[in-house]
């Protein structure tokens, strides 16, 4: 220790003696090094990535009581522009029980879309083929309706700042293993805030009373939509590794997550939802 304390005050602090000096130089010459290695670690270094061949990227969640949407565009390096690549030329159908329908591109909000309405209580498949005429890509799936789970009960409790958590009661089957997604939203607003929507199995809860509910985030006068979903496995995989990609891109070291698809020849969703809803008024 005295040793280290004597050359730090002599480095601070050089004699000047020529000796001394002399003595000293191989210091300032480690000093000298250090710095110059330093600088050099901030010299920027460029990387040639080779370049991604571009696929075809579905979403389409068909839902009882609405026609055909769909959303076709086509992935992208990730240092390329944020902005959403549509493909605009395909030929889209989706068939089911025997009928075929072609879904035209809406140009002026970018989607796909039939008038045909989503049947309720029809666990039919549906077909869906994608076809880039300008690329020669094709991408296909299936998907089937799942029967609709009864919301039991939807209640609310307030705390002291008049600002209401919401529970809500459903059943689950325990002849199958199941996957839910639940939905909550103010009525009337807009924008990331208004919105709470999570996905989860009955693997703990199989066959039981399952509660699910939001924290002390809605004030009184706000009247709530509620929505439990019966997904399909392959959406709620979907959803899962969607979330892990997004947060995978948070940083740079963060662990790359692979997104799990039902498109054959693409990557993205496509699944049939059913759902059962209460609209509740914070009181």
């Amino acid at each position: 220790m005295y040793l280290c304390a004597k050359l730090y005050c002599m480095i601070l602090r050089p004699p000047i003696s020529p000796k001394s000096a002399a003595w000293l130089r191989p210091f300032w010459i480690v000093l000298l090094s250090l710095s110059a290695f330093f600088v050099a670690c901030e010299k920027e270094v460029e990387i040639d990535l080779p370049p991604i061949e571009s696929e075809l990227v579905v979403e389409c969640y068909l839902t009882p009581g609405y026609p055909y949407v769909l959303s076709l565009s086509e992935t992208v390096s990730y240092f390329e522009l944020l902005e959403q690549p549509f493909v605009s030329n395909a030929l889209v159908t989706i068939t089911h029980n025997g009928i075929a329908d072609t879904l035209q591109y809406l140009d002026s909000i970018g989607i796909y879309i039939s008038p045909r309405i989503v049947a309720p209580n029809d666990t039919g498949a549906y077909y869906l083929y994608v076809n880039d005429t300008a690329d020669n890509r094709t991408a296909t799936a299936v998907a089937k309706l799942l029967p609709m789970v009864p919301i039991d009960t939807v209640i609310y409790f307030k705390n002291d700042s008049a600002k209401a958590s919401i529970l809500t009661y459903f059943s689950d089957d325990s002849l199958s293993t199941n996957y839910y997604r639940y939905y909550v939203a103010r009525l009337g607003e807009s924008g990331p805030d208004s919105v709470l929507s999570r996905s989860f199995s009955d693997l703990i809860f199989s066959g039981q009373t399952i509660v699910t509910g939001t924290a002390y985030d809605y004030p009184v006068g706000n009247e709530v939509l509620v929505r439990i979903y019966n997904i399909s496995r392959e959406y709620y995989d979907f959803l899962e590794t969607a979330e892990r990609a997004t947060f995978a891109t948070q940083g740079a070291f963060s662990r790359p997550a692979r997104l799990i698809s039902n498109i054959m020849g693409g990557t993205g969703i496509f699944t049939v939802m059913s759902y059962d809803e209460r609209r509740i008024m914070i009181e």
